[in-house]
């Protein structure tokens, strides 16, 4: 009768406390492990309510520059950001939108089965408990330490509490230009628009959750290098997005082909040094408007 005491009180001490380890989140809070982009995110803004987020993956994150904004959105840009992880961060409350939300997407943000970030919350299952989910990051850091100490070094050799999301400077070679092309295509252009599904019906239930919050939200497609030619499949993502777009009115700031090639990095990063100014002297102004 005791032990079975004991196993339902162990029981209730892990589910009244994995909802605070997770809002806690002491590994990704440490400074000991590399932090994704959201944690990085969420250490620069702790409020509970964000009242203007620009949401994208890595292309938003290179060439929307916050500081330097005068929109006052929240830049949500992340590696791998997908519409199915800004629909979970939404309809779970990980993320608060208090008036008004940007989707900057290349259409690989629609690819169902894109690879993705490991640490982000929403992908930790409910009924997983949160050390176990950060057993990756937390093993990691116990081996490297360990090795560390081995040697003669700290435990902990490396900073992160001032990591910063990732920006692209320059311009990448030709070889490896086509060496991205060459992978690309094998893995992405020949795709057929239902390996999008979900992410599509993600983007119609986002949508129609913001209508009933009364959040604002406009769209805006991601700068492509018109050196290069663009796929078929793109064309066939886009099509579908701005369909359910425009049945809600959303407003769609088409950049794919706006900008000169020498603003950008690659196939749709624009580089740090000119393309991420070029980017605010075009978005920023229509990220202000009423």
């Amino acid at each position: 009768m005791r032990r079975s005491a004991f196993l339902w009180a162990l029981l209730l001490v892990f589910v009244i406390a994995d909802p605070i380890l997770v809002q806690l989140n002491p590994v990704g809070n440490s400074g000991l492990v590399h932090k994704d982009d959201y944690e990085i995110t969420r250490e620069l803004h702790p409020e509970k309510v964000w009242d203007k987020v620009f949401f994208g993956a890595s292309g938003v994150t290179a060439g929307y520059d916050e500081e330097a904004s005068r929109s006052g959105y929240v830049n949500l840009g992340m590696d791998y950001g997908v519409i199915t992880d800004l629909y979970d961060m939404v309809r779970r409350g990980t993320i608060r939108i208090g008036s008004e939300l940007v989707i900057g997407t290349d259409f690989l943000c629609f690819y169902d089965d894109l690879d993705t970030i490991s640490s982000y919350i929403w992908n930790k299952p409910w009924y997983e408990p949160y050390v176990f989910f950060q057993r990756l990051r937390i093993s990691g850091l116990i081996t490297s330490g360990t090795m560390n100490l081995l040697h003669g070094k700290p435990f902990a050799v490396n900073d992160f509490s001032a990591q910063e999301k990732s920006l692209y400077p320059g311009t990448v070679s030709q070889e490896e230009m086509q060496k991205k092309l060459a992978r690309y295509e094998a893995e992405f252009w020949y795709l057929d628009s239902s390996a999008f599904d979900e992410n599509l019906q993600a983007l119609d239930d986002l949508l129609a959750l913001c209508h009933e919050e009364g959040i604002r939200v406009r769209a805006l497609w991601v700068p492509w290098n018109t050196d290069y030619e663009i796929p078929q499949i793109q064309y066939d993502v886009m099509e579908r997005a701005n369909a359910i777009y425009a049945e809600y009115g959303v407003e769609v700031l088409d950049l794919t082909t706006a900008f000169d090639p020498s603003y950008l990095h690659d196939l749709w990063h624009v580089n740090a040094e000119s393309g991420r100014a070029h980017f605010m002297e075009v978005v920023d102004p229509w990220l202000c408007q009423d």
